[in-house]
């Protein structure tokens, strides 16, 4: 990550921060200061939200994405003991996202969709600086990758080829736990609904091996 795009994001995330988001902010980064590493890191955070808001859309919903994409990747006999990992750690970055955004009770305009998908570029730079340079390709393309589309209008690379496997899995573990989730602008889809949905975009948006696993997995 280039310290241009660094200093980039940071500016226009710092125009909608207030003080509680500075102070929270920090109150993680010290967290994160007195971890030993990314995984006991994110551990913390997870365990001590500091609202019912960080606990619906960060703790549970990552908890709630490690536990699909482990059982979708059983289902595709991918046997790596870092799935689950990844999956739980994939959103770290949504820490550095001002809560007036995060969790507005509002649709996103355009400007506060760029500055939301700025949280998979922060979850890089805090993966990479918490793992010594990110020796673990796996946990590192989950956070990396996991919002990329077959159909290349996924975000923040625009990829159609060479999505890791590991962020096809998860892309599709995120969407439905998102789907079937309640948030502060919407109340949950039915799992019927979220179900149809991705079926319907399996080769469009989602990996149609990772879609015919996650159908066994649901039905």
């Amino acid at each position: 990550v280039s310290s241009l795009a660094m200093k980039l994001a940071g500016h226009r995330i710092l125009f909608f921060c207030n003080f509680d988001d500075i102070f929270l902010f920090f109150k993680k980064m010290l967290l994160i200061k007195e971890s030993a590493g990314i995984v006991t890191a994110v551990k913390s955070i997870l365990e001590n939200p500091e609202s019912y808001n960080e606990n619906l859309i960060i703790s549970q919903h990552s908890v709630n994405v490690a536990e699909m994409s482990n059982r979708i990747a059983t289902m595709m006999d991918e046997q790596s003991k870092d799935i689950k990992l990844a999956g739980y750690i994939h959103d770290i970055g949504k820490i550095c996202i001002p809560s007036s955004i995060l969790f507005s009770d509002k649709n996103f305009d355009d400007q506060k969709i760029k500055i939301f998908q700025l949280h998979v570029l922060w979850g890089e730079v805090l993966f990479e600086k918490l793992s010594s340079g990110g020796s673990n390709e796996i946990l590192r393309d989950a956070i990396g990758f996991h919002h990329e589309r077959l159909n290349g209008q996924g975000y923040l690379r625009g990829l159609k080829k060479n999505i890791p496997k590991i962020a096809r899995i998860i892309a599709v573990s995120d969407v439905y736990t998102a789907l079937t989730s309640d948030r502060p602008h919407r109340m949950h889809y039915d799992k019927d609904v979220a179900i149809t949905y991705i079926i319907s975009k399996a080769g469009e948006l989602f990996d149609s091996e990772v879609v015919e696993s996650f159908k066994r997995v649901v039905y």
